[in-house]
């Protein structure tokens, strides 16, 4: 009798320490346990990236505790349901169905929008998964943001780099010799300055760059479980004299990750997409193979405007005449959401069209739209329903 006793005592001694543990972390400041990492004008506290922008693991309470915040900024709880269209307008973005563009610009919604102020909770680059919320949460709060994300694709572009994608639904090259290559690459460049001019994130929305970090945290064991991070990207990159000149104006609050929208985030961010369908129309830019299935098209789409299959040559071949358009169509529309889906294409016409227009949001979502719009399994993170066990766990 007296030993099931002493193990009866034993188990509640041993939960009262773990309950005491868990108040005197909760009453900790975990902000006082980090460790700056000084490396020049970089130097931060909390932060993330391998070597430049690396913070310490203790730092994963007060990020918790930012995710809970954010995910809580202006709640859309109730549903809203709003005028559909049975089959979305598929219009080419080199030659426009000025038609179709007209009659959906009439249901644009103008209802009043109570811009409610969103902060990160601190000065540096988030979390994966914090940034994740931050920028959800600008959207639901009634701000118009872009996001522009650059990878090896666009690096090759900036650096004027040969390059054959191999993951894409239409694999794609490039080569700097094309006539438009010098406009093209202004375009791209130009969403560097572009964030550099909209300063420090307080209450506006503005102009996202997507980098290839590491997240120390998230990203620690393998880079594609995180941000899909790529250190030699990144020095590259920043290091390019055309971007170099607006990387140390760049808030760092406007900094996130080249795959924001993939990896563990992958199914809340198609989660995202729906509900932001619940709300705001969506216009898809993306591979002109969509043409061929319009019947399966997914429920949240309203018009889609494509790219041709033959890529970045396209586009520069093309770019005075796609630029043209690009300004008409953003000038069309007032509070939609643009997804963009068309490799460093969507680099181009995202700051083109957000300067265009600010009252648009404009997202660049590479692969990630792949499985949802081509029903193609092109990314390690889309379901895999041969094998479920491959398929990742959600993130947040």
């Amino acid at each position: 009798m007296w030993r099931i006793q002493r193990i009866q005592w034993i188990r509640v001694l041993l939960c009262f320490n773990i309950l005491l543990l868990v108040f005197v972390l909760r009453q900790f400041d975990p902000v006082s346990m980090y460790r700056p990492i000084h490396r020049g004008k970089y130097s931060t506290r909390h932060c993330n990236v391998h070597k430049t922008w690396c913070s310490d693991i203790s730092a994963s309470f007060e990020i918790h505790r930012n995710i809970k915040h954010l995910s809580q900024q202006c709640p859309w709880n109730d549903p809203v349901h709003r005028y559909k269209k049975l089959k979305p307008t598929i219009s080419s973005l080199l030659v426009l169905d000025k038609v179709s563009i007209l009659e959906l610009s009439k249901f644009s919604m103008n209802y009043p929008v109570q811009i409610m102020p969103v902060h990160l909770g601190h000065e540096h680059v988030g979390s994966w998964n914090e940034t994740f919320h931050f920028l959800f949460a600008l959207i639901r709060c009634g701000h118009n943001i872009a996001v522009a994300r650059y990878g090896d694709g666009e690096l090759s572009v900036i650096n004027g780099d040969q390059y054959q994608s191999e993951t894409d639904i239409s694999n794609w090259k490039f080569n700097s010799s094309n006539i438009g290559f010098p406009k093209m690459l202004d375009l791209i460049v130009d969403g560097f300055a572009l964030a550099a001019d909209s300063g420090p994130v307080s209450d506006s929305g503005g102009m996202f760059i997507g980098l290839p970090f590491y997240y120390c945290l998230e990203g620690l064991r393998h880079f594609r479980f995180g941000g899909g991070g790529m250190m030699s990207w990144l020095k590259a990159m920043i290091n390019s004299p055309r971007v170099k000149q607006y990387i140390a104006r760049i808030s760092q609050n406007r900094m996130v990750y080249s795959w924001q929208w993939g990896n563990l985030n992958y199914p809340s961010t198609i989660e995202m997409v729906h509900k932001l369908a619940m709300r705001r129309r969506i216009i898809l830019i993306c591979n002109d193979r969509v043409a061929n299935g319009t019947h399966s098209l997914p429920w949240w789409v309203d018009f889609v405007f494509t790219v041709s299959s033959d890529g970045v040559d396209w586009f520069m071949s093309n770019i005075d005449q796609l630029t043209y358009n690009a300004v008409h169509i953003a000038k069309s529309f007032q509070n939609h959401i643009f997804l963009i889906s068309a490799g460093p294409m969507s680099n181009a016409l995202i700051p083109l069209m957000f300067r265009a227009n600010p009252n648009n949001t404009y997202l660049d979502m590479g692969g990630t739209l792949d499985f949802e719009v081509h029903h193609l399994r092109t990314r390690g993170f889309h379901p895999d329903f041969e094998n479920p066990h491959n398929s990742k766990v959600r993130l947040s």
